[in-house]
């Protein structure tokens, strides 16, 4: 019942957690652009949170887990510090995409978020990393600096 690199409902709903996966903004039929592990992303997931912690079916208490992509935007709503984000629990996450992911040692390296991205789907722009790293060549930029989760 999983939702991809998400945790499993099945298990977890049984022991009284509600899960609620959330699409970013721009993916799968929600609206506005998708910019990748961007600050956008990290401001809408802390609004997620504050609205869920005020849920008739929520003690207040938030927390997230799971891998890779999950885990990657987990570390950027953490460091918004929501008031009612009380854990996190990432897995196998990439916490630089410019220096562990796209351009390992400064060698750019594309094919494997390439073929992730191409899975993305929405009715609006979805950011390219791969070809962005041809557009925004070195990491002291705008565009990286946006995707730092720190």
């Amino acid at each position: 019942m999983s939702k991809f690199e998400s945790p499993d409902p099945g298990y977890w709903c049984r022991r009284g957690y509600a899960v609620a996966n959330v699409d970013p903004r721009g993916i799968g039929h929600s609206e506005g652009d998708f910019i990748q592990f961007g600050t956008q992303d990290a401001q809408d997931g802390y609004d997620f949170i504050e609205w869920a912690a005020e849920q008739p079916w929520c003690n207040g208490r938030i927390g997230m887990a799971g891998n890779s992509c999950v885990a990657m935007t987990q570390l950027r709503i953490a460091s918004q510090c929501p008031p009612h984000l009380v854990c996190i629990a990432p897995w196998e996450a990439t916490t630089d995409m410019y220096r562990e992911s796209l351009c390992e040692g400064g060698i750019p390296a594309r094919s494997f978020v390439r073929m992730v991205m191409a899975e993305a789907v929405g009715p609006n722009y979805i950011d390219d990393t791969p070809d962005n790293l041809t557009l925004y060549p070195y990491i002291n930029c705008t565009y990286w600096k946006d995707k730092d989760p720190i």
